[in-house]
Order: structure tokens, then C-alpha cells, then sequence
């Protein structure tokens, strides 16, 4: 059992950290729909993981995951109107406990 637990904590803990599989194993996701908007995507979701974010911009869009301080710069002068990008890098900094990590 000890074993189980411990194989699942470590996949909680590698989660969203790169665009494969991993990218679906996350501690929260943050999505709008929103229809066209002025940021110029309709869609905008957002994973966060203990160590990384992923990001996408539409339904066919890849997947940009990385070290959280990396994706904001990589999406810098993006406007986006709803903040989810610094609602997610937020919780990620400021409420995920850093004795996890």
C-alpha cells in the first residue's frame, strides 16, 4: 500500500511538467471560454503543478509547460483580461505548501 501511495505521489509532484502525459496530472485548472475576445484566443486554460505550469491558448493549441517564472515571460504584452495566468501562478507561489517540494 506504502508503495502505491508513494509511486502516486511522485506522478502529483512530476505532473504538468512537460507537454506529454504528464500535463494531465494536476493539482488545479483554470479555464475560460470566452467566445472571441480582445486578447485574439477564445480559449485559455491553465494547469498548475507543484514545480511547473502548462498553458494553452485555443482547443487545437499545443501545450507550453515549464518552470512558472518562464511560461509568464513567454506570454509577456499577451493581454489577458481575466488574470488566469496570475490566478495560477499565484496559488502555485503563495498556497502550495513549499515543504512538498
Amino acid at each position: 500500500m506504502s508503495c502505491a501511495a508513494l509511486a502516486l505521489g511522485c506522478l502529483l509532484l512530476a505532473g504538468c511538467s512537460s507537454p506529454n502525459f504528464l500535463r494531465d496530472v494536476y493539482i488545479a485548472s483554470f479555464s475560460l471560454d470566452a467566445g472571441a475576445t480582445t486578447a485574439g484566443f477564445s480559449r485559455l486554460e491553465v494547469r498548475v503543478g507543484y514545480f511547473s505550469l502548462c498553458l494553452r491558448t485555443g482547443l487545437d493549441a499545443t501545450w507550453i509547460c515549464g518552470d512558472p517564472d518562464w511560461v509568464r515571460e513567454h506570454f509577456r504584452g499577451v493581454v489577458e483580461p481575466w488574470n488566469l495566468l496570475k490566478t495560477a501562478y499565484d496559488l502555485r507561489n503563495e498556497a502550495i505548501s513549499p515543504s512538498l517540494w
